[in-house]
């Protein structure tokens, strides 16, 4: 057996309209959970702070592109008010349902402002934010798609570009086919979870990618336990 499974690219369920606003509903729940203690939280705000103490700023600007939930912009609002920074994120997803949910869970958040939007839908000439930022969103994406939207972020930053997503390994794809049993996840987390992390980078691959699309300054970094970084400036 290979020690990293093949890359795959199925289509997840989430990619997919056949489901309910319920089934939508659990599975960002399981995903706010996985993210939180699984380190997706961690691997933003500690790659936010690196850089944001590197530059000095105690007031700057965030774009979320494919939000879901919002979690992850709350959780940066959270750690944000206790440093003290000042932080505005614009938090956006194309899908209506996500929104929804979005707006609702960020209510309690004036710092955040969560729109049904395009990305490319943008423009730099007119909007500039210090940093964009991505969760768990590059892996739904084949190379095609990820390189302009890559691209179009960088476009839109004055600092670089910060993705966060999941390392494809055997042992997380085993490790997660038993925790989502023991903690029963919703059957589409259960679902999009494995393919999640088959449909995820390594950090050569990611690496290749960047450098045979004309990349120049990046960083890709790999972190506990099997999460990934890019970093583009």
């Amino acid at each position: 057996m290979k020690f990293v499974p093949k890359q795959s690219h199925d289509p997840e369920w989430m990619d997919g309209d056949d489901y309910t606003e319920e089934d939508l509903e659990k599975t960002l729940k399981n995903l706010q959970w996985i993210n939180c203690w699984l380190g997706g939280t961690r691997v933003i705000l500690k790659n936010l702070e690196r850089e944001i103490q590197k530059r000095g700023l105690k007031k700057f600007s965030i774009l979320d592109v494919g939000t879901g939930s919002g979690d992850i912009p709350i959780q940066i609002i959270k750690w944000a008010r206790k440093n003290p920074y000042q932080v505005s994120i614009l938090a956006l997803d194309k899908n209506p349902r996500m929104v929804k949910m979005a707006k609702r869970n960020a209510a309690l958040y004036p710092e955040i402002s969560v729109q049904i939007q395009d990305v490319f839908d943008l423009k730099e000439s007119e909007q500039k934010f210090d940093f964009c930022i991505s969760s768990l969103f590059l892996h739904h994406l084949s190379p095609d798609q990820a390189i302009p939207i890559l691209k179009k972020m960088l476009s839109l930053s004055r600092c670089g570009v910060l993705i966060n997503d999941l390392l494809r390994a055997w042992i997380p794809y085993g490790f997660y086919q038993i925790l989502s049993g023991v903690m029963c996840f919703h059957a589409m987390t259960r679902n999009d979870g494995a393919i999640s992390i088959l449909r995820a980078f390594t950090v050569q691959e990611l690496k290749t990618l960047m450098k045979s699309n004309g990349f120049k300054n990046y960083e890709v970094r790999r972190h506990f336990p099997y999460r990934l970084s890019l970093w583009i400036f």
